[in-house]
C-alpha cells in the first residue's frame, strides 16, 4: 500500500518510488531465473531500463500490483517486461499506470566482475523468440554507442537568463550507504532512478514554477557500477520543451570519497519527460527553452515520424574553382573548402532510426530565425562528412513533411541515415535523406 512517504509533495506517489518499485520486480525474476542453472549463485543486475511509460497517477492509499515477466533471454542477458496496476480498495477499481522493460545480467556472487551464462527460456513460438532478439539487438547496439558518451556538466553561469538552460540545471550530491547498495555492495538500480528522477523534477519545476509530473522516461543507461562509499553528483538540464512538456538529460557521476586518486566517472545516464499541471492537474503549456544563449550545449533528438523531403541549394559555391550557382549535387567538392561555422557538433548516437546530436554554438544564434532543423541538417553535415568542421555557406531550403510544409521547428524528422566517413566524392549528399 502507498504510505504518505512514498508521495511528492503535491500528494501523488513519487515517480521515482514507482520506478524503484519496477527495479525491484525486475531484480527478483531475473534473479531466479538465472539461478536455475548448476554454476555459482548469482544476482541479476540492472544494465538498462527501456522507455517506462507513465499512463495514470497512483495515489496514497491505493494498493501498488507489480507484476513481471521474462520476455527474452539472450546468452548473458535478459529482458523483463514490468506491468504496474494501482488498486483502489474502497472501490475496487484497478487502473494500469505504468510499462517498462529492463534488462538485467547475472552475476556472480563470487566474483563481480564475471558475467555467467543465463539458462534458455521457453517460448510459446519463434516468432516471439524472434522478436526478442531483434530487441536485444537494438538495445545492444544502442547501449555500445551510448557508453561512449561522457559529455562534461556545464558549469553553472552567474545570473543566467530565464528559461535558459543554465537557469534550471540543477545537482543533488548524495553519497552512497550500506541501505542503498545490495548483497556485493553496489547501488540499486532503483536507489539510482529514484535519485534522477527528484532532480529532473527540480529542474522541470524551476523551469516552469508549476506543478510538474513524469510523463515518460527514455533509456535509462548503467555504463558502471556505483560502489558504497562513493559520492554520487545527480545533475540535470532541459534540453527541450514542446507546448505541455519538457525533456530533460540527467547524469549521474561518481567518484570514491576514500580513493581521492581514482577519477570521477559516468555511471548512468537518461532522459526525462515531464508535463506541467494546473491547480486542476491539467496539462498547461510551459515557457518555451531559451537554447540561443552563448557558448550553451544543447541537445535535440531527431525522432522517427513523417518522411521529409529536402531540395536543398546553395545561392552560391566559396569552393575554388566553382563560381557558379549551385546545388549539393552540382558539385562533388563542397565540403573540402575551410569556412567558419554558427553550429559545430557532433552525433552522440544512432539506432533505429533516432540520431542525438550535441550542439555548440560558436557564438550567438537566433534559432528562431534561423529555424532549428536547418541548424541540425548543418550539425549533421558537420559531424558525419567532414574531415574538418566547415560551414555550409548561405543555404536556401525548403522542406515537406508529407503534404505539409514544415513551418514549426518543432516538427520531426523520420530519420537520417548513419553514415561512415567516406570519399567526399563517392555520393552527392541529397542521398543523405532517407
Amino acid at each position: 500500500m502507498m504510505c504518505p512517504d512514498d508521495a511528492n509533495i503535491v500528494g501523488n506517489v513519487h515517480g521515482g518510488t514507482i520506478l524503484k518499485m519496477i527495479e525491484e520486480a525486475g531484480c527478483i525474476i531475473g534473479t531466479r531465473h538465472c539461478n536455475t542453472q548448476n554454476e555459482d549463485r548469482c544476482v541479476a543486475a540492472l544494465v538498462r531500463v527501456e522507455k517506462t511509460e507513465f499512463l495514470y497517477p497512483m495515489f496514497i492509499g491505493e494498493v501498488a500490483h507489480v507484476s513481471a515477466d521474462i520476455t527474452y533471454a539472450s546468452k548473458h542477458s535478459v529482458e523483463v517486461q514490468v506491468k504496474v496496476v494501482a488498486e483502489n480498495i474502497l472501490t475496487g477499481t484497478k487502473k494500469l499506470t505504468n510499462k517498462a522493460a529492463l534488462w538485467y545480467v547475472p552475476v556472480s556472487l563470487q566474483n563481480v566482475d564475471k558475467i555467467m551464462e543465463v539458462p534458455a527460456l521457453k517460448y510459446d513460438s519463434p516468432e516471439q523468440e524472434e522478436e526478442g532478439k531483434k530487441r536485444y539487438e537494438a538495445q545492444k547496439m544502442e547501449r555500445l554507442e551510448t557508453k561512449e558518451r561522457n559529455e562534461e556538466v556545464l558549469p553553472s553561469v552567474p545570473n543566467p537568463e530565464q528559461h535558459s538552460v543554465g537557469f534550471s540545471q540543477s545537482s543533488l550530491i548524495h553519497l552512497v550507504g550500506p541501505s542503498d547498495c545490495t548483497l556485493h555492495d553496489f547501488v540499486h538500480g532503483g536507489v539510482t532512478m529514484k535519485l534522477m528522477d527528484e532532480v529532473a523534477g527540480i529542474v522541470a519545476v524551476r523551469h516552469c514554477n508549476t506543478n510538474v509530473v513524469t510523463a515518460s522516461v527514455d533509456a535509462i543507461n548503467f555504463h558502471r557500477k556505483i560502489k558504497k562509499g562513493c559520492v554520487v553528483t545527480v545533475t540535470g538540464r532541459m534540453t527541450f520543451t514542446s507546448n505541455k512538456s519538457m525533456e530533460i538529460e540527467v547524469f549521474v557521476d561518481a567518484s570514491p570519497l576514500l580513493e581521492p586518486e581514482k577519477a570521477k566517472y559516468r555511471a548512468v545516464s537518461a532522459f526525462f519527460t515531464f508535463i506541467s499541471l494546473d491547480k486542476y492537474n491539467r496539462p498547461q503549456p510551459v515557457p518555451p527553452l531559451k537554447v540561443g544563449t552563448c557558448f550553451h550545449k544543447v541537445c535535440h533528438i531527431i525522432k522517427p515520424g513523417s518522411m521529409v523531403y529536402l531540395n536543398i541549394h546553395f545561392s552560391g559555391c566559396s569552393h575554388i574553382g566553382c563560381n557558379s550557382e549551385s546545388s549539393y549535387t552540382k558539385c562533388d567538392s563542397h565540403f573540402d573548402y575551410p569556412m567558419r561555422a554558427l553550429w559545430i557538433g557532433r552525433v552522440s548516437y544512432y539506432t533505429n532510426g533516432l540520431c542525438k546530436i550535441s550542439v555548440s554554438l560558436s557564438h550567438h544564434c537566433d534559432v528562431r530565425s534561423h529555424g532549428l532543423f536547418k541548424s541540425l541538417f548543418h550539425v549533421f553535415l558537420l559531424s558525419h562528412c567532414l574531415k574538418n568542421p566547415a560551414p555550409l555557406g548561405e543555404l536556401n531550403w525548403k522542406s515537406v513533411f508529407g503534404k505539409k510544409k514544415i513551418t514549426n521547428s518543432l516538427q520531426i524528422l523520420r530519420r537520417f541515415p548513419l553514415l561512415p566517413r567516406r570519399n567526399h566524392k563517392e555520393n552527392s549528399p541529397t542521398s543523405l535523406i532517407a
